[in-house]
């Protein structure tokens, strides 16, 4: 399999994964979609892709995405948790499956983020990112 291949394969996955999260519908996109066409909605971007050497054959590659996920309400306590619940269910759905059927080693969630890329300063809409960490040897 070609690099290009794996990495839309493993983009793909985690499309997939995310799909299985109920409340999101079929309201989960391949990177950023503006305007929002539904709440709540899920954004799987494509970030930085880091490839270290380990030996004189063998590299580390380490793609990175950011799941954005974008909630709604009047309420600024309620979208909050309505996000943190969300993304809680991206973080569960992800490491269920570390390697996403053996296409990576691992898989790692580094963080959730509030305020997603600085979005959702609006009084009804908060924006949070699944930060997911891939490593495949090749």
């Amino acid at each position: 399999m070609s690099w290009y291949d794996w990495f839309r394969s493993v983009w793909d996955a985690l499309v997939n994964k995310i799909l299985t999260v109920t409340e999101f519908s079929n309201n989960v996109f391949y990177g950023e979609k503006f305007p929002i066409v539904a709440f709540p909605s899920a954004y799987v971007c494509p970030e930085n892709i880091l490839i270290t050497p380990a030996t004189f054959r063998e590299s580390f590659h380490n793609p990175t995405f950011g799941v954005g996920i974008v909630v709604q309400n009047v309420d600024a306590k309620a979208g909050y948790l309505k996000g943190y619940e969300l993304a809680g269910k991206v973080h569960d759905v992800l490491i269920a499956d570390r390697t996403l059927g053996n296409l990576v080693q691992n898989l790692e969630v580094l963080s959730i983020e509030p305020n997603w890329r600085n979005l959702g300063r609006g009084p009804e809409t908060f924006w949070f990112g699944v930060i997911v960490r891939l490593v495949r040897k090749m």
